[in-house]
């Protein structure tokens, strides 16, 4: 019986695969804002302002080269950024 090798994958080329997969999201939460990505069952980072979520979350989309859905205090979508490449 043949045995199957796992191949191994560097962390670059494994960085490179997940790049353009996602959403990140600002979400109103209580009196805050909250930058959450999609595929995170967490939230990354709870603000009081809503200026400093956005900004945290616009260089997280860049950096990772995804889609940024802000939405207003009352839950609906404001701006919808795309930074895919």
């Amino acid at each position: 019986m043949a045995s199957k090798a796992k191949k191994k994958i560097p962390k670059k080329a494994k960085k490179r695969a997940v790049r353009g997969i996602g959403v990140q999201y600002v979400l109103p939460l209580g009196n805050g804002w909250v930058v959450k990505n999609s595929l995170k069952g967490r939230f990354i980072t709870i603000t009081d302002k809503k200026w400093e979520a956005v900004s945290i979350a616009r260089s997280i989309a860049r950096t990772k080269g995804i889609e940024l859905i802000v939405h207003n205090k009352d839950g609906r979508i404001g701006e919808r950024i795309s930074y895919a490449q």
